[in-house]
């Protein structure tokens, strides 16, 4: 043991592998738990109805679209929005982009947006700072969804 390190070093180490291990455990568990959730629910008929049904040519589109168009757009939009800051390039701001919608998709929640905080905080952005860029493209992709879906009553 490093003598500089004294009880609480030894202490927090510990802590922060049990407290990992605990993390894994509990992503884990939810994860089981909402498939089997879904999985008992599951219609397979209706499942492969839908899918015997799709055009899978406007699924690939859709796909492509959106990372060709709309990755590097929301990229460019948060270079912009981060540069009082700090400026980080447009190229690694799409990757940090594509590696908080992969959280997404396997983590609970928008746990995406978190990853993104963390990657932008290595060039040595402001944590409160990353977080109010990602709550203010909250507030401008609720609000343009609003205005697309403001003329749906009428």
């Amino acid at each position: 043991m490093n003598p500089s390190e004294g009880r609480m070093g030894v202490a927090a180490g510990v802590r922060g592998r049990t407290g990992r291990a605990l993390r894994w455990f509990i992503a884990v568990g939810l994860l089981l738990g909402f498939g089997w959730f879904f999985a008992t629910r599951l219609d397979p008929a209706a499942l492969v109805r839908a899918l015997g049904g799709a055009d899978y040519r406007l699924v690939l589109l859709c796909a492509v679209g959106h990372m060709v168009i709309l990755h590097p757009l929301k990229a460019w939009r948060w270079s912009l929005m981060l540069a009082p800051m700090q400026r980080i390039s447009p190229w690694t701001l799409y990757q940090y982009n594509l590696a908080g919608c992969a959280a997404t998709n396997v983590l609970p929640a928008r746990s995406g947006q978190a990853v993104r905080v963390v990657l932008v905080c290595r060039h040595g952005l402001p944590v409160t700072g990353a977080i109010a860029v990602v709550v203010l493209e909250e507030i401008l992709n609720a609000s343009v969804l609003a205005l697309i879906a403001l003329p749906l009553p009428f």
